[in-house]
């Protein structure tokens, strides 16, 4: 079991408390139905296409996004980000990939996302292995309509 530092540790914590003070308790949340739904599983259809097809670079990352996996320090930026997953997705395969929404709410123009996602992968020539994660994912909603990730949180775990 790997251990967290405590600087971390406080990092981590400091991004959850402002993710929770981020979604207003003021403001209703849209009612959850069809457009909801459909919206929350064609922002996750678009992300898993692009990770699939090896071009992060059309990942909707917010320029000032954040992405957090275990064990690495949090990525800031859309340009650091993207390089990271063009240097991760040159030196594995996605064999296979699908994904479960648990929730997915609109509050204004912030999309909250809490997702699995079940992947088969393959390391250069290793063995194909199963990974799954929880991921938990802020959108915001741009001026054209269009939906940007500005924080996204990874958790993997071995099935």
């Amino acid at each position: 079991m790997s251990k967290v530092s405590p600087g971390r540790s406080a990092s981590l914590a400091v991004l959850v408390a402002t993710l929770l003070i981020g979604a207003p308790v003021c403001q209703s949340v849209e009612a959850a139905g069809p457009e909801t739904d459909k919206l929350g599983r064609r922002l996750w259809e678009d992300y898993l296409e692009a990770v699939m097809a090896g071009q992060p670079e059309r990942i909707a990352f917010a320029k000032e996004a954040v992405l957090i996996y275990p064990e690495l320090d949090p990525l800031r930026g859309r340009d650091a980000i993207q390089a990271h997953l063009a240097k991760a997705l040159a030196s594995q395969k996605i064999v296979k990939a699908g994904f479960k929404v648990d929730r997915f709410e609109v509050v204004g123009t912030r999309a909250y996302s809490f997702v699995v996602m079940d992947e088969l992968i393959q390391e250069g020539a290793g063995p194909q292995a199963r990974r799954l994660a929880r991921c938990a994912t802020v959108w915001e909603q741009q001026p054209d309509q269009s939906w940007q990730i500005v924080h996204f949180l990874v958790n993997y775990r071995k099935p």
